[in-house]
């Protein structure tokens, strides 16, 4: 009877050790689930903030390098009276326009940052690209370069999001500002083809190879210096592939070394009801 009694004792203490065990292992689970879920949360939101930042950056380098150039040659002394009362107007202009483009940028960056998107809607497509004409202009300017496009009024409007449209539209002109010579030109242009919508932007730049234009289409980044070393850090068209895919577009790219490029993008309409 004794020894059953010492057993009965010895399993009962073993029980709330197994209990105090069963709890403590439960604590350090639930510690650890939290851990994890902080840490995961810790990443995304590095992530959401370098493409938040990525975006903002490489939006707005073109326009204000481009406004601070003008006022190094400005501050030189090169320009007559009269070039002086032209440069001063067109830094207005594109302060302006720079201006605006920073506040599309906080609101798509605002959008980024709470995980929302717009709701697809019926835009103006000529309006649309006459606008981010407009904007592509600072960059353009110093250059020469010629911005074309021939509005058509036939063209109905096309059921998109029109902040990724903007986003398309904005970095393949710069893009294609930024390998173009020096008073050359660059056309826009979008079609309604049945079927399809299809938008065009033509530069008579350095064009690119296969390899190149294999890494853009996989989302590749890489980085090539522009007509008058310009920099940029290749995430532009990244950006781009992005935002078509977001809109069930397609991106097909027509391009040799020295004879330009063509980016047509591809939208089915039956996917854009």
């Amino acid at each position: 009877e004794f020894f059953r009694h010492k057993l009965e004792d010895q399993l009962e203490i073993y029980r709330r050790q197994n209990l105090e065990l069963a709890e403590s292992n439960r604590i350090i689970s639930e510690k650890t689930n939290a851990l994890e879920t902080n840490n995961n949360l810790l990443i995304a939101t590095n992530v959401l903030l370098n493409r938040v930042i990525s975006i903002l950056a490489h939006d707005l380098r073109g326009p204000v390098s481009s406004i601070y150039q003008t006022l190094d040659l400005f501050k030189e002394g090169v320009f007559s009276d009269s070039e002086k009362e032209e440069l001063i107007e067109q830094l207005n202009q594109s302060s302006k326009t720079t201006y605006r483009l920073i506040n599309e940028l906080l609101s798509l960056a605002q959008k980024y940052k709470t995980g929302g998107e717009d709701d697809p809607a019926l835009i103006d497509v000529n309006h649309e690209i006459q606008d981010c004409i407009s904007l592509t202009y600072t960059v353009a300017r110093p250059k020469q370069i010629k911005l074309i496009y021939h509005p058509n009024p036939n063209l109905p409007q096309i059921k998109l999001i029109r902040s990724r449209f903007r986003l398309i539209l904005r970095n393949l002109l710069a893009n294609a500002v930024k390998f173009s010579h020096p008073g050359s030109e660059v056309l826009a242009s979008i079609q309604d083809l049945g079927d399809i919508f299809q938008l065009q932007i033509m530069d008579q730049g350095i064009g690119m190879n296969p390899t190149q234009i294999d890494h853009i289409l996989a989302g590749s980044s890489f980085t090539q210096t522009g007509t008058q070393e310009e920099k940029g850090f290749g995430l532009g068209l990244v950006f781009v592939l992005e935002s078509i895919l977001q809109t069930n577009g397609k991106l097909d790219i027509a391009s040799s070394p020295g004879k330009g490029s063509c980016f047509t993008i591809s939208w089915d309409k039956s996917l854009l009801m």
